[in-house]
């Protein structure tokens, strides 16, 4: 009787299931299992059912029920598996898939096994499984077999190996677009971009795939090409809005065309996703480097030295904080003693290099960059480094030779084809400087350092409104940087338009808010198109940040002495007089306040007079 009742909840779950109605078709094979409770079908199929429904945890309770029973259960042992690669636990899953291999030796399962070693980066023995492996020719030859092998071989830099698999995969199954990715993985890999490119972009022709997207962006920032590559991260992260890697990249071709602010955003993403992961932390903390923000800067390598005290690019990068915060004796220091522990570490010596710019210590520069250059001798952005030192210290043709080079090693290299437009500015050779920027701008229009090489040039040539229209283009491309605005309002005030020169410090100032010079310029801007209103806050905020700046207290007395203001001049000389330490720069300031007391003391008559006399 009991057999006819169980046959029959059998019957019933096995139609309910067809159905998709797992939950009734599970409440049949309860009624099922209270007649039989060590019934291994019943327990099998709720245990399956409970896998289509996502609920792992209840199925894997079931099967580990069954496995009791008999431990080699193919089905259960094929789902234990299943569910274990689900939750990551691959230990498990590689214990398990084992057994099923070694209780059923089928190709399927073989597969299995190899797919979770390669999961467990175990692949020399997923190499030598599959050498030792009894299967036949036919067999070998099936699809997934070879992508597993050729990929093994790929992570174990079997490179020539793992290029004829790929091969044989794509001859024997066209369609395969794994075996055409990893292929082009390695084409990338040998910087053989062009093959690498073509083998991606034929994946693109039939699916939409991120990590094909992630590569030619990959592909597109090696060429310099930074709109493409944008393009392409964006592409990718539309299809897995969630990867880190994706950010980090798209952030990094967000920072090399300037704009950095999109960079924080997509940097920020990749430590969110991320938080531990030095290399996202550390493009951030150099982002905020660039963009001047070094308090920003100084907290996320602090967060970087908790995750390692010794990660040693973040010692190296405080060092450049330190500099930029006006310690340069000190962040030099730091760098030389740092070398005495290591000297294996190029970006040390360019970063040694940048401190002795700033003195600057041309040669001492060069040395540095040389040992840079003998660990990375390829490295585009050193070589630049090296040739503008050289520029700088008049040796041109040296400089040349050094651009000539990287320009062999990349053509597209923005940077190399604006050192070579500085080599002949600086030899007031103004037509092949012209020609040599508008040929970088065909390359990448969206350089706003090309532009601001052409407006230099046509200042030097007194083209003023050219200048400046190209210096508009190159502030629109790098719209949060303040060295563009900088550079225009000098080249406005440099026209006499004082009202537009302050606009542009003023923007600058914002941007760098602890940049006193940018606040001096303003001032001394808002003087020159009388107005006096902004003139006197600027030089307000000059002192608040420099308060014993000689020039810059001299020219706000003259700005209060010529508006009249006497009283208010006299009192900001006597302040500063009585707090400042520097004795010469006391003496300049006395002098001046017993000039002014002495105008002050004038009958009035004098002083109208001598306001008529300003004023004709």
């Amino acid at each position: 009787m009991s057999e006819v009742l169980t046959e029959k909840f059998l019957k019933q779950a096995f139609q309910l299931e067809s159905e998709k109605h797992y939950k009734q078709a599970i409440e049949a094979l309860y009624k099922a299992l209270c007649l039989e409770p060590e019934n291994i079908e019943i327990l099998s199929q709720i245990s399956h059912l409970y896998f289509l429904m996502n609920n792992f945890e209840r199925s894997l309770e079931y099967a580990e029920k069954i496995l009791d029973i008999n431990p080699e259960h193919i089905d259960t042992l094929k789902t234990v598996v299943s569910i274990n690669k689900i939750n990551k636990k691959y230990a498990r899953a590689l214990e398990n898939s084992e057994k099923l291999y070694k209780l059923e030796p089928s190709i399927e399962n073989f597969i299995c096994y190899l797919e979770v070693l390669t999961e467990c980066n175990q692949y020399n023995t997923v190499v030598t499984e599959i050498e030792k492996s009894k299967f036949n020719y036919e067999q070998r030859k099936n699809e997934k077999l070879l992508l597993i092998e050729g990929y093994s071989r790929l992570k174990l830099n079997q490179i020539f190996k793992a290029i004829g698999i790929f091969q044989e995969v794509i001859k024997l199954y066209p369609e395969n677009t794994d075996a055409r990715f990893y292929l082009g993985v390695i084409y990338y890999q040998k910087h053989q971009e062009s093959e690498a490119e073509k083998l991606f972009l034929s994946i693109l022709d039939e699916i939409q795939c991120d990590r094909t997207y992630n590569y030619l962006g990959l592909i597109k920032l090696d060429q310099q090409k930074i709109g493409d590559a944008i393009n392409y991260f964006q592409f990718a992260l539309k299809i897995e809005p969630n990867n880190p890697f994706y950010h980090y990249n798209l952030g990094t071709a967000y920072s090399l065309n300037g704009w950095l602010m999109e960079a924080e955003s997509e940097f920020k993403n990749a430590v969110s996703l991320e938080p531990q992961n030095i290399i996202y932390n550390y493009a951030l903390a150099y982002l905020y480097y660039e963009r001047h923000d070094f308090k920003k800067a100084a907290e996320s390598i602090e967060h970087i030295i908790e995750i390692d005290a010794n990660y040693i690019d973040a010692i190296i990068l405080k060092a450049l904080i330190t500099a930029k915060n006006g310690n340069i004796i000190e962040a030099k220091k730091s760098l030389e003693s740092l070398l005495t522990q290591t000297s294996k570490n190029d970006f040390l010596y360019y970063a040694l290099a940048k401190i002795y710019k700033e003195f600057p210590l041309y040669k001492e520069a060069i040395d540095c960059l040389q040992e840079a250059l003998f660990i990375k001798p390829e490295s585009l952005e050193y070589l630049s480094e090296l040739a503008d030192c050289y520029c700088e210290l008049e040796q041109y043709q040296i400089a040349q030779d050094i651009i000539t080079k990287v320009l062999y090693l990349n053509k597209h290299f923005i940077f190399a084809h604006l050192l070579m437009a500085k080599i002949n500015l600086k030899q007031n050779k103004y037509a092949a400087a012209l020609k040599i920027v508008e040929n970088a701008i065909k390359l990448d229009n969206s350089s706003a350092k090309a532009y601001k090489y052409r407006a230099m040039i046509y200042a030097s040539q007194g083209l003023k409104q050219r200048s400046i229209e190209n210096a508009k283009i190159a502030v629109s491309l790098q719209p949060s940087d303040h060295t563009y605005y900088a550079f225009l309002a000098k080249l406005y005030f440099d026209a006499e338009e004082y009202s537009n020169a302050f606009l542009y410090y003023k923007e600058a100032s914002m941007l760098d808010e602890m940049n006193v010079e940018y606040l001096h310029f303003a001032a001394q801007s808002a003087d020159k198109d009388n107005d006096y209103t902004n003139a006197s806050n600027y030089y307000s905020y000059a002192l608040r940040l420099d308060p014993a700046n000689n020039l810059i207290i001299y020219e706000y007395v003259e700005l209060l002495r010529k508006n009249n203001k006497i009283k208010q001049a006299l009192n900001l000389l006597k302040s500063k007089i009585n707090s400042i330490e520097s004795e010469n720069v006391v003496k300049v300031l006395k002098q001046k306040y017993d000039e002014l007391k002495e105008e002050d003391n004038q009958p009035l008559i004098n002083k109208i007079q001598k306001f008529f006399n300003k004023k004709k």
